[in-house]
């Protein structure tokens, strides 16, 4: 059977996490590129890459026509719009359902009334739902915007009709910024959404900003995967994700789900979709929108469910059911948006070139990633191991013939070994408190060694072989061959 093809109607960060999922289930993924991306890592890492021209998100990654004949061109059978330009789009999923092709995410129904601002207010509003005060209909003139935002009261928002990311939203404090602000809208709601239909909404604050996020297959099932914070956002771009949301009662999170799963419903929902809420102090919750496409925010509920959204997506869009599929929460999971900007300039975003990257390990905390020996590049980076788990901090670590880490817990009195899953399985005792490097060496690598630290001890009378070199045998396993590295 020939490798199903998939085509990645998007760029950067989404495209790339799109096509790791898909290699992970043996697809051939196609990259769409634009002149400005020509040497993008998501070109390189697609087993084919498909040229758009034009530099403008308008001549390429928002041009349905092109994206479209890229589809069928490369004989693509799914496509996936990622999250911005066309994801949310009902005409290009009409149209590449025209094509025989598989669309992944809901149906172009689906599109038109959830992801249209208002159309879906509508929709809640007939559920006996409260969405947050505002219009039914778009204000086509500035007049109609005053009266309503009179009528709602100050300060109200300014929205795209078709928009998110928080493009195309401004929060105006009176009547004299509404006028101000209503033209520069309809102009970035054209831009970012190729629509420059806006509407009022009352601008709840204090309020608290959360979302809930399902999985609809088209057998009726829905699995509900919880919720996420992001009230902490500047210039309406969320800076922080977090899932579960502390401060919400179970009463609070019932209610949700019940309002979600109404939704979700009525809608004839079918894919991965997310449903965002305002909730004031009291815990009364006013539907805000919904996103008919995956969120950005989807790693943090991926973390706390241990499920591969992008997957389950593909899976749905092939027609797999959810009816026996049960997930189960654990732990807490917290996201953190790294956004260049500018400190002298009032932090305004600001493009550039970067130059350096250090990842932030945190204390204890033990990275795994997957490493190309021929390009150098490292991906898929994940949590291993976290050495609160047991006494002192990884220090020297080596690998054995079992594919087993071994660290030296300085601080902690012992060696400590744990297992490819991330689960220890083995701890050393040492005579000394700061192991400093284990390494396999002697006859076939059977002889454990590790090096030890004297300086800072306090009592060496106590420990009078802190510093020397031990040899531990008996281990039962053994050490892999030096590794020699071009260049």
């Amino acid at each position: 059977m020939s490798q199903q093809r998939i085509l990645i109607a998007n760029r950067g960060e989404i495209a790339l996490r799109i096509i790791r999922s898909a290699k992970e289930m043996d697809m051939y993924t196609i990259a769409v590129y634009s002149d400005a991306d020509e040497d993008a890592l998501h070109v390189k890492r697609a087993d084919e890459a498909y040229y758009l021209g034009g530099s403008l998100p308008a001549e390429s990654y928002r041009n349905l026509k092109k994206l479209v004949k890229a589809a069928t061109d490369t004989k693509a059978d799914l496509v996936h719009p990622g999250y911005g330009f066309l994801a949310e789009n009902a005409d290009f999923a009409k149209a590449i359902q025209k094509k025989g092709i598989i669309w992944i995410g809901p149906s172009p129904e689906t599109i038109r009334s959830m992801g249209d601002k208002i159309e879906s207010r509508k929709l809640v509003s007939k559920l006996g739902l409260n969405p947050v005060p505002g219009q039914l209909k778009p204000s086509r003139l500035r007049r109609e915007a005053i009266k309503d935002a009179e009528s709602f009261g100050y300060p109200v928002a300014l929205k795209a009709a078709h928009g998110g990311g928080g493009k195309g939203l401004r929060i105006v404090q009176n009547e004299a910024e509404l006028i101000e602000n209503f033209e520069i809208v309809k102009r970035e709601s054209e831009a970012y959404f190729g629509s420059d239909q806006i509407y009022v909404e009352k601008f709840i604050k204090p309020a608290r900003h959360i979302e809930t996020q399902i999985l609809s297959d088209k057998y009726g099932n829905t699995l509900y995967l919880g919720e996420r914070d992001c009230s902490l956002q500047r210039r309406n771009q969320k800076l922080i994700e977090e899932s579960p949301p502390e401060w919400l009662s179970d009463y609070g999170r019932e209610r949700l789900k019940e309002y979600t799963l109404k939704i979700a419903s009525t809608s004839n929902y079918v894919n991965a979709g997310t449903v965002e809420f305002l909730a004031d102090s009291d815990e009364n919750f006013y539907f805000l929108e919904m996103n008919t496409r995956l969120q950005v925010e989807h790693t943090v509920t991926e973390m706390r469910y241990g499920i591969d959204l992008v997957k389950e997506q593909i899976k749905i869009a092939l027609g797999n059911s959810l009816e026996d599929y049960k997930l189960e929460p654990r732990g807490h999971s917290i996201e953190f948006r790294i956004n260049a900007e500018d400190p002298n300039n009032n932090f305004l975003p600001t493009p550039g070139t970067i130059t350096e990257y250090r990842e932030p390990t945190g204390n204890g905390v033990v990275w795994a990633c997957d490493y190309d020996p021929d390009t150098g590049i490292q991906t898929a980076q994940r949590v291993f191991f976290h050495s609160g788990e047991v006494a002192g901090r990884p220090d020297g670590a080596t690998i054995d013939v079992d594919g087993c880490y071994w660290f030296a817990g300085v601080g902690g009195w012992q060696i400590v070994r744990v297992t490819p899953a991330g689960v220890v399985d083995r701890i050393i005792e040492m005579p000394v408190e700061k192991p400093s490097k284990v390494m396999f060496g002697g006859a076939a690598l059977y002889t454990l060694y590790v090096t030890s630290i004297a300086e800072g001890i306090s009592d060496m009378a106590a420990q009078p072989e802190a510093g020397n070199l031990f040899a531990i045998t008996g281990t039962g396993t053994q050490g892999l061959p030096q590794a020699r590295f071009a260049g």
